[in-house]
């Protein structure tokens, strides 16, 4: 109780300052933040973090906080307001965390049925917000802009608000939508097509909010930024140990490509793949120069490299550190990511992350970076597909239970859901799905489910699927595996943005 009265006993301004620091924190490493009781304890934790995420740890600056701490007062002078803890209104927030937005509309308010209200974009992530002003109490995020609108009936209402979104045609097509409405063409069906389309925008501003990172920060190296990506899947390795599967990826007509002695184009990126603990203690720091060639300028201009490093840790929250240095070139990428690793040390049926595939290769030797059972599968990194081209997703089954015969009987369901309101009704019966099993014919039949029986508690499976049938927007895949043997049950899913 004595160290709870101390914890709380915290002026006003130090209040202020853990809850805007709490801004720029994932939610695991918020739960770890918010573990520590003592004010003592939180400051250590602190200077442990900003230590870590110093991008430049031999210089005497940390840029990242310099510039963290620039926001936090630019964001209090600009964007006050009188809401505790924080005092500053909801533009304040993703200033901090993302800085200056890349475009913004301005709607005043004054002599019209509704509130000032504002719409920034980081059309990096895709991300827009629409912001309004509530007298007093600043501008705060709304899930759609009739909150903005004052007066009127329903469908002067639904009217207005439609006008507003129109505003924003100039950030992105996908305003125009509310065209329909004001020009009148949705007829009577007018107010339930705006409550269709504003939901499906927040729908989409869900998904791509739990897919981007906390915070975005960028710094001068002296260098451009490279278009480099990561991402990441966990599976099962021995001994309690989890296998953690980073893939990384970038355009080779960034790099600065010198003539080689014996290869026409050749350059260097010099690798530093960092990992630290939920404590910032370091475990892990490995480097390696990657020689890449190419045969001639075409294929500078049309090649992806991509490559995968694999790590096994123990299960808990990491923070991962990768910084690509294009030796002698003009660019530089430091990324930065906060991961859970998974725990499928547990005899229970498990699936392992599912990861996305441009193709997958059996009886497969001599190369890095395989799966158990000789199987090659080429990552595919980020979390927008076009659905064009078919994709594969791969994952492995833990733990089905062996009967009297030394089988396992299991079945597998996938279904594939739009996260889009306006499409809230396509389910899997719009998706071709071929399944595969490592050593065996494909699946002919196509379908949403299918029962087999194998010959081990371990199994891996891959699909190929068709989206082209499917709605673009947020989407959904879930994978439930039901043991036939033990009746137990398992699920996984994965989100993503169909385009």
């Amino acid at each position: 109780w004595t160290c709870f009265a101390a914890a709380q006993n915290i002026s006003k301004d130090e209040r202020q300052r853990q809850e805007i620091f709490r801004l720029i924190l994932s939610n695991e490493l918020l739960d770890v933040y918010d573990d520590i009781i003592m004010p003592i304890e939180k400051e250590k934790w602190e200077r442990k973090y900003w230590k870590i995420t110093d991008p430049t740890p031999n210089s005497e600056i940390n840029e990242f906080y310099e510039e963290y701490a620039r926001r936090v007062d630019y964001a209090k002078k600009y964007f006050s307001n009188i809401v505790s803890p924080l005092y500053i209104d909801d533009r304040g927030k993703y200033y901090i965390k993302y800085g200056e937005p890349d475009d913004r509309v301005i709607s005043q308010g004054i002599g019209k049925p509704y509130d000032d209200n504002e719409t920034w974009v980081y059309y990096n992530y895709d991300l827009f917000i629409d912001f309004v002003e509530k007298f007093g109490f600043g501008f705060r995020e709304v899930n759609s802009l009739l909150e903005a609108v004052t007066s009127g009936p329903s469908n002067t209402k639904i009217y207005s608000a439609s006008s507003l979104y129109l505003e924003r045609e100039t950030l992105h097509q996908k305003y125009s939508r509310f065209r329909n409405i004001t020009n009148g063409s949705a007829g009577m069906m007018g107010e339930s097509s705006f409550y269709r389309i504003s939901d499906d925008l927040s729908s989409e501003k869900r998904i791509i909010l739990e897919s981007i990172p906390p915070a975005r920060y960028s710094f001068s190296y002296n260098k451009e930024a490279l278009n480099a990506n990561i991402s990441s899947s966990t599976f099962r390795a021995e001994l309690g140990f989890s296998t953690i599967e980073f893939y990384y990826s970038f355009p080779l007509r960034e790099l600065s490509f010198q003539q080689g002695k014996q290869i026409p184009f050749e350059t260097l990126v010099e690798k530093q793949l960092t990992i630290f603990n939920d404590k910032f203690v370091k475990v892990l720091q490995e480097n390696e120069t990657l020689k890449l060639i190419a045969n001639n300028q075409e294929q500078i201009n049309r090649r992806i490299y991509l490559n995968q490093h694999n790590v096994e840790l123990i299960p808990g929250i990491y923070n991962i550190a990768l910084k690509l240095d294009n030796v002698s070139g003009k660019r530089l990428a430091i990324l930065r990511s906060q991961l859970y690793v998974k725990d499928f040390s547990a005899d229970t049926l498990s699936i392992s992350d599912i990861q996305l595939s441009s193709q997958v290769k059996e009886g497969v030797s001599g190369v890095r970076n395989l799966k158990p059972n000789n199987i090659q599968v080429y990552p595919y990194v980020g979390n927008s597909i076009n659905k064009s081209r078919p994709i594969y997703i791969y994952f492995e089954l833990y733990n089905l239970k062996l009967n009297e015969n030394n089988r396992t009987r299991f079945k597998v369901h996938y279904q594939v859901q739009s996260l889009s309101t306006l499409q809230n009704s396509a389910l899997s019966s719009a998706i071709k799905f071929i399944s595969h099993f490592v050593g065996k014919k494909p699946k002919q039949s196509i379908g949403s489910a299918f029962e087999t029986q194998g010959d081990d508690e371990f199994q891996q499976i891959y699909l190929l699927i068709d989206f082209s049938g499917f709605p673009t927007g947020p989407t959904k895949l879930s994978v439930r595996a039901t043991d036939l043997e033990s009746n137990s049950e398992a699920v996984m899913e994965k989100r993503f943005l169909l385009k």
